[in-house]
């Protein structure tokens, strides 16, 4: 079962979502421009919907994604060295949306919804490194 910690609508001028570690030097690089994600161990971008459609709903979760969490588009280790996640339009300056109950690397596995482009990001955060695909540990 999951817990929901955050969630919000978020106004996307550059149809991005930037979920990043409050601290991290990391900017991800586009290879193509038609990634659904761009990955570093500190941030990651979200392909989303344009703002002339809306915000789009972000949330975090504490746990693993559900049958009804969207469509699986990534999952990695994220380092949250600071213990604070920033959840931005990539053109918006940081700001604290979430403290983690930990600092350190959590399992992270991103959910989209909505076609063509999502209109909700869902972030799912399990603690520890992973020990094999599905699992994580405590560090």
């Amino acid at each position: 079962m999951s817990q929901l910690l955050w969630a919000d609508g978020v106004s996307t001028q550059y149809s991005l979502i930037s979920i990043r570690d409050f601290g991290t030097a990391d900017n991800p690089v586009a290879e193509t421009g038609e990634e659904e994600v761009i990955y570093s161990p500190g941030q990651i971008f979200v392909a989303s919907r344009s703002d002339v459609d809306g915000d789009v709903r972000v949330e975090v979760w504490l746990g693993t994604p559900g049958p009804d969490s969207g469509r699986r588009v990534m999952d990695s280790v994220m380092n949250f060295s600071s213990g604070i996640m920033s959840v931005t339009d990539p053109g918006d300056l940081d700001e604290e949306s979430l403290r983690l109950p930990e600092p350190g690397p959590w399992c992270v596995s991103v959910c989209v919804q909505g076609e063509p482009r999502p209109h909700t990001v869902s972030l799912f955060l399990q603690p520890g490194e992973p020990t094999e695909i599905g699992a994580s540990v405590r560090s």
